[in-house]
């Protein structure tokens, strides 16, 4: 888990409601790609409909990020070695480009293990379709945990700050790097800038392009922002009540939403788990979507198995991904 703090930031699914349409498309991950053991994330860019799956690093040599192709093949991208004096890389936010390659957020960290404070620095790294890193933005004072990138390659990136409150949390850049405005105003969110942090027991801070709008999930006050592509808010849904209806229905301690995507009507689908009221009983792992203005869930059918829900593609298909063991390659599916 990371979590970000102010003097520095540390490096740290009614049970059936569709019937059962198969697997139209797949493609395996080689368990190859966990090299020097150190496993992948998996994220799913709904604006390009790529898988990218990415890391952070202590060593050189090995890959951060790769994006896949829609025939399992992918581009590696090595910022250890393309950013000369770095001993170790951290990576919060990475979305995929249209010709192909990624923008990622990184902290790079140039001094020795050992050295505090730790000299770093905050980028946004832009690398193409052929894996070559083509631009470095100095994001200094923000650290951004989330990025997106839109159809023309301007690139919307959501985090935290040194700046005193209140402050922009989504600053939206041109494909060259240059502001084109700045939204999300920390005194517009409960919780303020604490909203932009992860946590284990809420979920995770989210934003994501779908429809040509951008979403900001917010897992603190689980809100939902609508935004259109030029900065301005459209809509703000909260889905408090219908998770904690859900938690009554299934007499559950919590529920905590590990995944969130939209639709082309506006309806929320997510992959939740339901946590116990007792520690002895297993965690739930579901599949719901909620109706736009819905006031419950319809728990939806998953494929066989544990399975992690990615998002969805243009088409409607839901995206899954079934890890191997230790999370060291596993199989893409569309269901």
């Amino acid at each position: 888990m990371k979590i970000a703090t102010k003097s520095f930031f540390v490096i740290a699914l009614a049970l059936i409601c569709y019937q059962y349409c198969g697997w139209s498309q797949s493609f395996r991950i080689d368990s190859s790609i966990a090299d020097q053991e150190v496993p992948y994330f998996t994220r799913w860019d709904s604006v390009q409909n790529k898988l990218i799956m990415y890391r952070d690093l202590g060593a050189g040599g090995a890959p951060i990020a790769k994006i896949f192709k829609n025939d399992g093949s992918s581009t590696s991208f090595f910022p250890l070695a393309d950013l000369a004096g770095t001993w170790s890389i951290s990576l919060w936010g990475v979305a995929a480009t249209p010709d192909g390659g990624i923008v990622a957020s990184v902290i790079p960290v140039y001094s020795a293990p050992g050295v505090k404070p730790p000299k770093v620095k905050r980028l946004l790294l832009t690398y193409n379709g052929s894996g070559k890193l083509t631009k470095v933005w100095d994001t200094t004072p923000y650290l951004f945990t989330r990025v997106a990138v839109d159809s023309l390659g301007n690139v919307f990136a959501f985090g935290m700050s040194d700046l005193d409150e209140p402050y922009p949390l989504i600053v939206k850049y041109s494909p060259s790097g240059t502001i084109e405005r700045e939204f999300l105003s920390s005194a517009d969110v409960p919780e303020g800038e604490r909203a932009t942090l992860a946590g284990s027991l809420i979920g995770q801070p989210d934003m994501f392009i779908k429809g040509g709008q951008l979403f900001v999930w917010l897992p603190l006050s689980q809100d939902l922002f609508r935004f259109s592509l030029a900065g301005d808010l459209t809509s703000k849904s909260s889905i408090a009540n219908v998770l904690n209806g859900l938690t009554t229905q299934t007499n559950s301690d919590r529920t905590v939403v590990r995944t969130l995507t939209t639709g082309r009507s506006g309806e929320i689908f997510a992959q939740v788990q339901l946590w116990p009221k007792q520690a002895p009983d297993p965690i739930r792992t579901v599949t719901i979507s909620i109706a736009l203005g819905g006031s419950k869930a319809t728990m939806l059918e998953s494929p066989p198995g544990f399975s992690v829900f990615l998002g969805r593609t243009d088409q409607g298909k839901m995206i899954f991904y079934e890890p191997q063991p230790g999370w060291k390659g596993g199989k893409l599916s569309e269901y």
